[in-house]
């Protein structure tokens, strides 16, 4: 099967899908920690760095993002 990878930048309307793709993947993590993870504290991640999200593609299925933030010759990655 050939894989096909995209990327383009997000919106707000992919809020919905980015809170559940955070929701999954690191809401146990917030438990382990003794915390309780929210949709306001998800959100609040979400949109630091807002405009560096580049939703993830695969075969025309969105399923992940990458946050890359690149200031000057300095490139860091945020979240993947």
């Amino acid at each position: 099967m050939e894989v096909n990878l995209k990327f383009r930048r997000a919106e707000e309307s992919n809020w919905p899908f980015l809170l559940a793709l955070r929701s999954e993947s690191m809401s146990s993590h917030f438990i382990n920690a003794g915390l309780i993870p929210t949709e306001a504290n998800h959100l609040e991640r979400i949109k630091y760095c807002f405009e560096h999200v580049k939703i993830i593609i695969c075969n025309s299925i969105e399923i992940g993002l990458l946050k890359v933030v690149k200031d000057g010759p300095v490139w860091g990655l945020v979240k993947i």
